[in-house]
């Protein structure tokens, strides 16, 4: 497992740019920043958080970093702060 959160960390050259797996995140005092903006401008979110749903193919790569996408959704799985469950996010019981 660490070895596998290694080489997702790890830098690649992808697209004449170098990626990982923290492509995807956004750096938390920059958005921060740009919340702070948007509210005291008074104009709305849109402009700052556009959400996007992607449904993950584990034989598909990533458009931002090429890695395969079933292997991005396992890194974050295994590193995301919740309790790890079977069944990812809130169950009824």
């Amino acid at each position: 497992m660490r070895e596998f959160i290694a080489a997702m960390e790890r830098r690649r050259f992808y697209r004449n740019q170098w990626t990982s797996v923290f492509s995807l995140m956004c750096d938390g005092s920059e958005l921060a920043a740009r919340l702070r903006r948007a509210h005291t401008v008074g104009s709305n979110l849109r402009g700052v958080i556009q959400p996007y749903i992607q449904v993950v193919k584990s034989e598909e790569a990533c458009d931002k970093t090429g890695l395969p996408l079933g292997h991005v959704w396992r890194y974050f799985r295994l590193t995301w702060a919740n309790l790890y469950r079977s069944v990812p996010g809130r169950s009824l019981s």
